[in-house]
């Protein structure tokens, strides 16, 4: 697994158990999805992207999800985004799996099954 920041890469490896690697932009995720790859063609890649889209309004794109689905698609990878509670993603600007545990209604427990559920799809896949 692949995050975008540390605090995500931090909050991920908590909540699964396992390391987790941090691109620290998502300029980034793309050539660190495609060195991993490099060194484990076999094992599967999921990208846990950040959700940009307060920049949507202003910059018409959101580099976060951009660039982690480009990054998943280099490597046939996966990529995961945090859903929140409604009306909070907006009313609180949350974008990433940190801000899910950490300022979030949902907490910890909703990174955990966010995440849980691809990576049980992906290995029954």
């Amino acid at each position: 697994m692949i995050a975008e920041g540390y605090a995500t890469a931090d909050t991920l490896s908590q909540a699964l158990g396992y390391p987790v690697i941090a691109a620290f932009d998502s300029g980034n995720l793309p050539k660190v999805a495609q060195d991993l790859h490099h060194k484990y063609p076999h094992k599967p890649i999921v990208i846990a992207g950040d959700d940009d889209h307060h920049l949507e309004s202003t910059l018409s794109k959101n580099p976060g999800k951009e660039k982690a689905l480009e990054a998943a698609a280099l490597v046939n990878g996966s990529a995961v985004f945090p859903v929140f509670a409604p009306s909070e993603r907006d009313s609180k600007k949350l974008n990433d799996f940190n801000d899910l545990a950490n300022k979030s209604a949902l907490g910890i427990e909703a990174v955990k099954r966010q995440v849980d559920w691809l990576l049980k799809n992906i290995s029954a896949g």
